[in-house]
């Protein structure tokens, strides 16, 4: 396989058309109100078992413990909504327990979040009211046309041989 090949494999979903379940999708994110979520320190939660990309399970097992409760949502990047859970406290505020889940930081460690009460983790699966999505939905591309193009020169680069694989990796979104 060559490296061409590669990337097209990782990055297939960035490069194709966005589908009418993604834009429908799209529309009621936006539709949805931001909150401002505190990033936790990622060294610190890391040392109290947090898991890096494990935000659902991050979560669950917190709620369990008694931290706080769950709520799902959506991560608001420069170019994607990103699916993610966070916790609320008991104070109310939103606090991120996944080491390392942005570095989009806004003033005081926060970033951009959208509480979306339709889906949920269950542990295993991830629902919308109540049932599985057809489609995937942990990746929603904000402006999938820029995405697109982004991801489609990278892919020519590394086709052509001026990029390497990983650096193409290295300039994803």
């Amino acid at each position: 396989m060559t490296d061409a090949d590669r990337f097209f494999e990782k990055f297939v979903y960035y490069l194709r058309p966005p589908s009418p379940e993604e834009d429908a999708l799209r529309m009621e994110i936006d539709a949805l109100t931001p909150a401002r979520v505190k990033a936790g320190d990622s060294a610190r939660l890391e040392q109290e078992g947090f898991r890096v990309g494990e935000c659902h399970r991050n979560c669950i097992a917190a709620a369990a413990a008694g931290v706080g409760e769950q709520v799902f949502g959506w991560t608001i990047t420069r170019h994607v909504y990103l699916s993610h859970s966070v916790m609320r406290m008991p104070d109310g505020g939103l606090q991120c327990i996944t080491p390392g889940h942005t570095d989009e930081l806004g003033d005081e460690g926060c970033f951009q979040f959208c509480p979306d009460p339709a889906y949920c983790f269950d542990g295993r699966w991830m629902r919308r009211n109540g049932v599985f999505p057809a489609h995937s939905t942990a990746i929603i591309r904000r402006n999938p046309d820029f995405v697109r193009r982004h991801y489609a020169d990278l892919h020519e680069r590394v086709g052509n041989g001026s990029l390497t694989y990983e650096e193409a990796i290295a300039l994803g979104l």
